[in-house]
């Protein structure tokens, strides 16, 4: 049994139907103003790269300072609670208010630590 394949289904048109009808200058202007458009998009994300790049960099050492700073912070403060001996109870209550204030301060602190390049 001997099945014999249709290729014909298989190849696809190099040029669409409506180019068919083209000259071949219109062709050519055609192709020359996609491959025009290729370039200036490829122009605009080298130019772009750079900026993500500064991005990604800023949030990365604002991410990391943000750390180091929140550590110092509790060693500090158990440092504080320890020597005072503060009250469980109120302890919890100066803790949360200073959670607080870092979270609203966090967003400032980001933003300000990003060069404006970056930011837009």
């Amino acid at each position: 049994m001997s099945s014999t394949i249709d290729f014909s289904a298989l190849a696809t048109p190099i040029l669409s139907s409506t180019e068919k009808e083209l000259s071949p200058s219109e062709i050519l202007e055609m192709a020359q103003a996609r491959h025009s458009k290729t370039v200036i998009q490829y122009q605009q994300r080298k130019r772009e790269l750079p900026l993500i790049r500064d991005l990604q960099a800023c949030r990365f050492i604002s991410m990391m300072m943000k750390e180091s700073e929140e550590e110092k912070k509790q060693v500090n403060r158990k440092r504080v609670y320890e020597e005072e001996s503060v009250p469980e109870s109120k302890r919890m209550k100066l803790e949360e208010q200073e959670e607080e204030e870092d979270a609203n301060q966090s967003m400032d602190d980001l933003f300000n630590s990003c060069p404006l390049s970056a930011i837009g």
